[in-house]
């Protein structure tokens, strides 16, 4: 059994400014990571569901999916960056269709692709956590190979972790191979057959990221029904 001891009458000066030891259960943030005398935090996927659920304030529609691919998926990003099992990341992935599921009151046939294809093949734009969290975990680690020296242990298991990174039974190693890949799958289906000349115009498909116009919330969905669904 491992025992931790925190002398917390000892301090310590840095520049004149006096650093206080923390205690064994501490959690403190470093480049946007949770670290502990254990090491590395896991994530709180409970905080990050209640940051979902706070997005059910009053706003309309296009404001919602505007916040979630801008602004909360990235900082869950960055929480789960550091390290998290494959499962976990499926887990949140369902989580966040279902919001935006209940959101824009798509029906519960509505194809996963239709969320994660970019906007300019006609999808959502939304960011599939179990494909884009591993690609980011081997840039991550590729970065920091120096050459002619040992390949941290760190580094192999990022690389392979990326293996499991696919879409639809297709490998992807890079960010533009996933878009390219969900856009393949959309167009590809039954559903979306219709949709395989559009990111030839990606302009034409700006509304569907814009949160700022002041298009209703009901003629938003309207909109978004007609094209995709």
């Amino acid at each position: 059994m491992r025992k931790w001891y925190v002398d917390s009458m000892h301090k310590m000066e840095i520049y004149g400014a006096q650093v206080q030891s923390l205690q064994p259960t501490t959690v403190y943030k470093y480049l946007g990571m949770h670290f502990s005398s254990a090491g590395k935090g896991k994530p709180n996927i409970q905080k990050l569901c209640e940051k979902l659920v706070a997005l059910q304030a009053p706003l309309k529609s296009q404001q919602h999916l505007n916040v979630l691919n801008k602004h909360l998926i990235p900082g869950i990003i960055r929480m789960v960056l550091g390290g998290v099992c494959q499962n976990t990341l499926k887990t949140l992935d369902k989580l966040i269709r279902q919001m935006v599921k209940k959101w824009l009151k798509f029906p519960k046939d509505t194809p996963i692709n239709v969320y994660y294809a970019p906007t300019a093949a006609w999808g959502l734009g939304c960011i599939c956590l179990s494909t884009r969290v591993p690609i980011l975990w081997r840039n991550n680690s590729e970065d920091l190979v120096i050459p002619n020296l040992a390949i941290h242990p760190n580094t192999i298991k990022a690389l392979r972790f990326v293996g499991r990174s696919k879409v639809r039974n297709v490998v992807v190693t890079t960010r533009r191979q996933e878009l390219k890949e969900w856009t393949n799958v959309l167009v590809g289906s039954l559903d979306g057959v219709g949709l395989k000349e559009h990111h030839f115009a990606p302009q034409v498909h700006k509304w569907m990221a814009n949160g700022t116009n002041l298009t209703k919330g009901a003629t938003y969905i309207d909109a978004l029904k007609i094209n995709i669904i």
